[in-house]
């Protein structure tokens, strides 16, 4: 390729952009393909930290038709403080990019997700006929409806393999059912990523509490991540004395606004 010509198509694994001051948002390329990385970090300067939403949103506006493939991308907008507080009141979503998981601007969590992770909740008895590989005979015989849980899920409390006596309800306090029951009768046991990886209720708020409104919580015994906000496919027995699956999600007035890329109409990109 010589000099002078734009090139045809950029691959990158990690990719790393800063615009400095003065610099400007680029504009598409008649004839060039959208690069491809997967982890792609921005970092935007200004005169005395006076970038404003409007750098921001150009910026991944920009990212929207310029990019495929990213898994994870962050944006450094150093000590823009009206910025930063504007960051935690939104979150942000790319319809262009659908491998996208994670967006991050100066350390704060921003990606819209209509609904995050999908866990397994049960109550102290459920968890315990659960642990003892006798939770599926029980759903079975009460012919419980188990259509809304994933396949996973279905698998696990059909399984009637025991968990073992040093198998603790949860990995974070260490309590076991009887330790839980004692001081919260009503205590559920969420089931994470593996049959064995629980967390009762109290340490699992305190978890999402640690977070914020968005982002990932890390499953405590193996780090996979868990997006908020959680959706629960909670087993108890209702007032019928049945076992059933009760879905709990979030509700729609803790959810953020926010802001979609690409815009439809696309300003003209001034320096910043």
């Amino acid at each position: 390729m010589k000099p002078s010509e734009q090139p045809k198509h950029l691959t990158a694994e990690y990719l790393t952009i800063t615009f400095s001051r003065g610099s400007s948002i680029p504009a598409p390329v008649v004839g060039m393909d959208r690069a491809t990385a997967r982890y792609l970090s921005i970092q935007l300067t200004n005169a005395n930290n006076l970038l404003t939403r409007i750098d921001l949103e150009q910026a991944l506006d920009w990212v929207s038709t310029a990019f495929v493939g990213l898994e994870k991308l962050s944006v450094w907008v150093g000590g823009a403080l009206a910025l930063i507080e504007f960051v935690r009141s939104h979150t942000f979503d790319i319809t262009t990019i659908p491998t996208l998981r994670r967006i991050i601007v100066s350390g704060i969590e921003c990606m819209h997700i209509p609904h995050g992770s999908n866990i397994l909740c049960l109550s102290l008895e459920a968890w315990e006929l659960y642990r003892s590989g006798k939770l599926g005979d029980e759903l079975a015989n009460s012919q419980t409806d188990l259509s809304a849980l994933s396949p996973e899920q279905q698998a696990m409390v059909m399984n009637q393999e025991e968990l073992g006596d040093d198998v603790k309800a949860c990995t974070v306090c260490l309590c076991s059912a009887d330790e839980l029951r004692s001081s919260s009768p009503d205590t559920q046991i969420s089931i994470l990523d593996h049959p064995k990886h629980s967390v009762c209720c109290r340490c699992l708020d305190g978890m999402v509490k640690a977070r914020g409104t968005v982002g990932p919580i890390m499953c405590p015994v193996c780090r996979q991540e868990h997006m908020l906000p959680l959706v629960k496919n909670q087993i108890e027995r209702n007032t019928q004395g049945v076992f059933e699956v009760t879905i709990l999600t979030p509700p729609l007035s803790s959810s953020l606004p926010v802001l979609t890329f690409p815009r439809a109409i696309q300003p003209e990109l001034p320096a910043i």
